[in-house]
């Protein structure tokens, strides 16, 4: 008498992640233990575009994630997504499908023992990845709770526990989870030429909040900004001429996202001069308008593009980005003729 095998139960998160029901022993802390003893990529080497493509099986399966390759075969039965969501990635860049659902995730730890090298091909070369394995429409109480969120978020109501308030010179935001807030905590990005209003809050222990309003008029001419980040709260101070903000932004389209995707800043490489016979220092300018902190310990993810390619590397800055020199301080200004700078030894 055959058995049939039983398939993992699959569906999709609240926010569009599809979930499998794993099984036993192949939880995140089981994949932690085996990972921590041992080193599961079977080779180590530099990976160009025609090694990589050759893994794309389930019993060989490599991917490459931000300029690395990672052989993910002993992971594939771990996947909260399942092995066949994975697999879309397989022998390809897996870096545009990692943002979409994972960008919080610290891959470079829990991948840490499936590092085969560093990617030295041509991505225009690599095939695209494969299309979502599970066709399934969101459920009912998926689709209430996505119809409920939008209707908040077209109302300057609580989102994600976050209270937004707007007046003439400031806008506050507040979210009773955010404990021990920091400026090293927050993004801000003022673009004038996307009329775009950027706040992303990277709060220890919580999800990364994004609000963001779009298409904001641009009449008025803003001087700079003042952020002050105090407990649960961070209110920024415009100066600008004419410059009402509650009515700016009560006239753009805003919205609030829970763990937001990845998002790249253009910089201008301002100096690049030696300081030793194999490493230089490279001031780079931030956008004007940026506040951008990195804290102590923190990298900086780039993407160069070179060609038809894009070439993904992380680094560590040796100042602190838009953060001022006291790291006791809770405020910080920001200049938009002067922007902000931040300096790489590489």
């Amino acid at each position: 008498m055959g058995s049939s095998e039983s398939k993992p139960t699959a569906g999709r998160s609240e926010y569009g992640r599809v979930k499998v029901a794993l099984p036993p022993g192949k939880g995140l802390m089981d994949w932690i233990r085996l990972a921590s003893e041992k080193i599961l990529a079977k080779k180590h080497m530099s990976v160009d575009h025609e090694e990589l493509t050759k893994h794309n099986k389930k019993d060989d399966c490599w991917i490459l994630i931000f300029g690395q390759v990672y052989d993910v075969t002993s992971y594939l039965e771990f996947h909260p997504g399942g092995i066949p969501e994975l697999m879309r990635a397989a022998g390809t860049d897996g870096t545009d499908l990692f943002n979409q659902y994972h960008a919080w995730v610290n891959y470079e730890s829990m991948l840490k023992s499936c590092l085969v090298g560093r990617f030295t091909g041509d991505v225009a070369k690599l095939p695209q990845p494969g299309p979502s394995t599970i066709d399934q429409p969101l459920s009912v109480s998926a689709q209430l709770n996505a119809l409920i969120m939008k209707g908040k978020q077209n109302q300057e109501m609580e989102t994600y526990g976050v209270k937004i308030e707007k007046d003439t010179n400031s806008v506050s935001l507040k979210c009773n989870h955010w404990n021990n807030l920091r400026l090293e905590n927050v993004v801000v990005d003022w673009s004038s030429t996307k009329k775009r209003l950027r706040i992303v809050v990277r709060p220890a222990g919580s999800a990364v909040i994004e609000v963001k309003w779009d298409s904001i008029p641009m009449e008025a001419t803003l001087v700079g900004y003042r952020i002050l980040v105090r407990d649960s709260r961070i209110v920024i101070n415009f100066d600008g001429e004419g410059l009402d903000v509650a009515a700016v932004l009560s006239s753009a389209n805003q919205s609030v996202r829970q763990s937001p995707l990845l998002a790249y800043h253009e910089c201008l490489i301002e100096e690049k001069r030696p300081i030793s016979h194999d490493t230089r220092l490279y001031r780079m300018c931030l956008p004007q308008g940026t506040f951008l902190p990195v804290a102590v310990g923190r990298h900086v993810s780039f993407k160069i593009k070179k060609g038809s390619s894009k070439i993904y590397r992380s680094y560590t800055p040796v100042n602190f980005g838009s953060l001022p020199e006291n790291a006791d301080c809770d405020s910080a200004s920001v200049s938009i003729a002067e922007p902000a700078k931040m300096l790489f030894a590489i």
